[in-house]
């Protein structure tokens, strides 16, 4: 069986994850006439879930490279394998290894394109919305949007880590390494992750000779505000992983 992970969050992470309706899931679920598994992850830097988080990772506390142990062990739980982070085994193992999606949106779209530049072999595509690729070059945007207010960026820079060498966690460092099909949506008036950090990385991973789309929803925010371009999205989103991860009984 296939199944679908997804990064919640900000960017930075911080909102935890709830039970609440999710359009996305459920136009999956439709199209595919069953229930299709989805983990969605409590990314790092949630009220209630840093500690552990911060517990299960090595050295000081990077948050960078936390998105990798939460993802994981929700994937691991999903497979059956053994999860990094918890002593009791309460993994399910209900889906094909080989059968794993990561999608996400914002920080969701920066794990996302994370999981298969940074990481290799694990996802069979992966699919961003609204993701940052380059995080230099987005702390920068933020720079010129507050006119190099101090506060802001010192608040800012303490938040994706002040000092750290940030090419080394941006995906678009590692677009070379892809060997899965990559799906980029952005909204061209988003004022939260700007339009670029999709085009660019779009450009990258074709420059690498990349299976990737990219999908473009003009007038649209970082919130997906109209409903026009929302079920492009969902489309979009849809075909792609019925195309590169599809669920059982099809070619």
């Amino acid at each position: 069986m296939p199944c679908g992970t997804r990064g919640q969050g900000k960017w930075p992470p911080s909102p935890r994850d709830g039970h609440f309706f999710d359009p996305l899931t459920r136009k999956i679920c439709r199209a595919t006439q069953h229930a299709v598994p989805e983990k969605r992850m409590e990314v790092m830097g949630h009220s209630g879930s840093f500690d552990r988080l911060l517990a299960a990772t090595e050295g000081p506390g990077d948050p960078h490279t936390f998105w990798y142990v939460d993802i994981h062990t929700g994937k691991a739980a999903v497979l059956g394998q053994a999860c990094p982070m918890d002593a009791t085994d309460d993994s399910q193992g209900v889906v094909d290894p080989a059968r794993v999606c990561i999608m996400g949106a914002s920080y969701g779209g920066y794990a996302a394109l994370a999981g298969v530049t940074i990481q290799q072999g694990i996802y069979r595509c992966a699919v961003s919305y609204a993701g940052v690729s380059d995080i230099n070059a987005w702390v920068d945007t933020h720079d010129v949007a507050s006119d190099g207010d101090p506060l802001v960026m010192r608040r800012l820079r303490q938040e994706v880590g002040d000092g750290q060498d940030m090419k080394a966690v941006s995906p678009i460092s590692f677009a070379s390494k892809v060997t899965v099909p990559v799906l980029l949506i952005h909204g061209k008036d988003d004022t939260v992750v700007d339009f670029s950090q999709s085009s660019r990385m779009a450009s990258a991973l074709h420059d690498a000779g990349k299976t990737v789309q990219m999908v473009a929803l003009p007038g649209e925010d970082h919130w997906l505000s109209n409903s026009e371009t929302r079920l492009s999205m969902l489309q979009a989103a849809l075909d792609f992983v019925m195309k590169y991860n599809p669920p059982d009984g099809t070619k």
